[in-house]
């Protein structure tokens, strides 16, 4: 997909297909796979299977964080080892909110394997925040907007491809 000039906002989404996601993962010799369905995400692995949908996201301050909430997890016995999945996975939190629901919080900014694509992308985060996410069939999707403050004069252009 091109992104061109995300500032002036002719382009206000930017969809992450999950070819790219398993592709990256594969890259780090993970053996897990993503499926991105309407609202939902399954992360899948030899002996594990978990089911996510999008809760909420903090972009700012230069804190990436996207949260998600745990629906099932099989086999059951990794849910009594959430609490410590930070020692394992120190990019990922686990906390309930005051529903109760199970959030998994994945901290971008601190994933390593994603330094090579944030570091491509971060001038611009000065100037754009992520407005929405969404999970459609086989991709996610990024609504963008300009931060406040951001004038016309402060326009970027990117020619790339993901």
């Amino acid at each position: 997909m091109d992104l061109q000039v995300l500032i002036t906002g002719r382009i206000q989404q930017v969809e992450i297909p999950e070819t790219l996601i398993n592709q990256l993962l594969r890259d780090r010799r993970l053996n897990h796979t993503v499926q991105i369905n309407n609202n939902s995400i399954v992360l899948s692995a030899d002996n594990f299977k978990a089911e996510f949908s999008y809760h909420s996201h903090y972009f700012n301050n230069g804190v990436m964080a996207v949260n998600f909430c745990l629906h099932t997890i099989k086999p059951l016995y990794y849910s009594f080892g959430l609490q410590l999945i930070n020692k394992k996975y120190p990019c990922l939190e686990y906390w309930k909110d005051l529903d109760g629901n199970k959030i998994i919080t994945c901290h971008i900014d601190r994933t390593p394997w994603t330094n090579n694509i944030l570091k491509y992308y971060r001038p611009y985060t000065d100037h754009l925040d992520i407005e929405s996410v969404d999970c459609r069939e086989g991709k996610f999707i990024f609504g963008l907007r300009k931060k406040s403050g951001v004038t016309e004069g402060d326009e970027l252009y990117v020619q790339t491809k993901i």
